[in-house]
C-alpha cells in the first residue's frame, strides 16, 4: 500500500508520498520515488502515485513521466 498526503494553501503545496516498494510482500527497494515534479513556463504540478508500480519490464517511474512530456503542449500547457 502507498501512502499519499498532500496539503496546502495559496502559496504552497507539499506532497508526500513513502518510497518503500514491494513485490509479494517482498521488500524490493527502500527508496523507490513515487512522486513526480514538473514545472514548465505554463504549469506546475506535483503528482504522486499508488497501485503497479513494476510489472516485468515495466516501470511507471519511467512511463508516468515520457506520457506526461508527451501530453504538453509547446507552450508547456
Amino acid at each position: 500500500m502507498t501512502l499519499i498526503v498532500a496539503a496546502g494553501n495559496a502559496q504552497y503545496v507539499v506532497l508526500v508520498s513513502d518510497r518503500r516498494l514491494t513485490a509479494n510482500g517482498i521488500l524490493r527497494d527502500d527508496e523507490a520515488n513515487k512522486a513526480i515534479t514538473l514545472w514548465t513556463p505554463g504549469a506546475r504540478l506535483g503528482i504522486a502515485y499508488t497501485g503497479l508500480a513494476e510489472l516485468g519490464s515495466f516501470r511507471t517511474a519511467e512511463w508516468l513521466p515520457a506520457r506526461l512530456q508527451s501530453a504538453l503542449q509547446p507552450n508547456g500547457a
